[in-house]
Formats: C-alpha cells, structure tokens, sequence
C-alpha cells in the first residue's frame, strides 16, 4: 500500500513564506537591538575614558552606582548576547505563529530572559561592593587585584570543561523544553520561556561573563570576543569544541596573570 501523498499546494508553501519571513523579522529585530547595545557601551566606554584623564577623577577604587550598573550591564547583555539568541528566539516566534505577531513573541520573550542577566549582574556587583579587594576600579570598571582577576579567569577557564557547562549548553543549543511550553502563545508562558532560557543561558555563559570583572567591564575588545565565543558555541557546528578551547586560552591566561601581573596585563 502506498503512503498517503503529503500535501504541497499553495497553502504549505505560504506557510513556509510565512515562516522565512518571521524567521527575518525576529534576526533583525535582534541584532537591530544588539546594535543599540553596542553604541550605548561603546559611547559609555569612551565617557568613562575622558573622566578618567581629569585630574580631579584619579583612578582609585571605586564602585559605580547600582542603577548606572545594571543600566550597563543591561546594555552590555543585549549587545553580547543577543544574536547568540536568535536562533532559539526564531524558534520560538514561528512555534507559536497564529498567537501573536513574530515580534511582539520576540519583546515578551526578551523580557524574560534578560531579566534573568540582569539579576546575575546584581549579585555580581553586591559581590564587588562587598569584597574590597575584588572593587571596580577607575575608568575601565577592572579588578583592582590581579591576584583576585587571575583566580576568576581560572575559574571561568576550568568550568568551560565542567560537565554543568556542557549540560548547559546543550540545553542553549537546543532549547525543545521552552519551544514546548511556549508554543501556546499566552504571554505568561513567553515570559517563562525566556526566564527558562536566560537561566540555562547563565549556567551556559555565566562564567564567561565574570571574565569581565578581570579584564574590564567595559573593554571593548574583550567584550567582542567573549561574544564571538558565545556565538559560537551556542550556534555553530563545532561550538562546545570551540568552548573548551576558550576554555583552556582562559586559564592560560589566568596563571599567567598569578604569575607575572605586569607580562599578563598587556594582553587585558
């Protein structure tokens, strides 16, 4: 007996169309937004570097307001981050079709997932406040220690290979639970999707993101590459390889700046 003939008139190939189209709209949307992220840090980055050359502003420890960081570090996430969530985010505006528009779906879920982050920065800055020798210092928001620096790039360096960091990301690289539960459309449900996924997120990239804490809050250039190596390990083929190999660059670098601050300093 033969298989019933699976149907391709005009109504699966607009499905498809329609599907291509959300899947372009959620992308541009994100990196749209990621855009934003970029200039607000970088045009921040570059205040910060002017105060610093005042001679009033000496470059001493000094902790930023909590609300001018979290208003950073929210840029900072939505600049690092989000194009490494498009994929699941796409996913999930076209598993939902039909409940609500690809874009509306795609705030909602943002929401919830950044504000995840955004929880994860606060007690990192608690952390900062209240170990002195871990304090944000002068213009660039870096580690005053280089001992306290050398031991978060260790750590960051180490859990890359831990078996939490792979489960991890196996759940960031294929996000079925949240695809699953959000496929209704309510908007509780979008939400929860994203706190979902921002949480798998944090175990996945959290480490990578206290890097920042030893080479600087708001160093450009490591910035740039602590996404490129999320992006690839979240999106691409070869990705948790990609991350061990982060992994071990970063504890390198962590002994090294143990070792020898001064030599290590140069590559920060």
């Amino acid at each position: 007996m033969s298989s019933p003939a699976v149907p391709r008139g005009p109504s699966v190939r607009a499905s498809a169309t329609s599907s291509s189209i959300e899947s372009v709209a959620v992308w541009g949307l994100l990196l749209v937004l990621a855009a934003v992220g970029w200039t607000v840090t970088i045009v921040q980055a570059g205040s910060m570097r002017q105060m610093a050359g005042m001679p009033s502003m000496p470059d001493m420890p000094v902790s930023p307001p909590a609300l001018l960081f979290l208003a950073l570090w929210a840029a900072m996430m939505g600049a690092m981050m989000l194009p490494s969530v498009a994929p699941a985010a796409t996913a999930l505006a076209v598993a939902g079709r039909g409940a609500a528009q690809a874009g509306g779906r795609t705030f909602v879920f943002l929401a919830g997932y950044l504000a995840v982050w955004i929880l994860f920065g606060a007690g990192a800055y608690l952390v900062s406040v209240i170990l002195p020798d871990a304090g944000m210092a002068g213009s660039g928001l870096l580690s005053s220690s280089a001992a306290a620096g050398g031991l978060l790039l260790i750590f960051a360096g180490l859990y890359e290979w831990s078996p939490v960091k792979r489960m991890c990301l196996d759940h960031c690289r294929a996000p079925q639970t949240l695809l699953d539960r959000g496929r209704g459309g309510d908007v509780v449900d979008t939400v929860c999707s994203g706190i979902m996924y921002g949480a798998q997120c944090v175990g996945c990239s959290g480490a990578l993101m206290i890097v920042l804490f030893a080479v600087g809050l708001m160093n450009i250039v490591w910035m740039a590459l602590l996404a490129a190596a999320l992006f690839v390990e979240k999106v691409l083929p070869r990705g948790p390889l990609a991350g061990r190999v982060t992994g071990a660059a970063l504890l390198v670098l962590g002994i090294a700046l143990l070792a020898a601050p001064g030599v290590a300093r140069a590559f920060i």
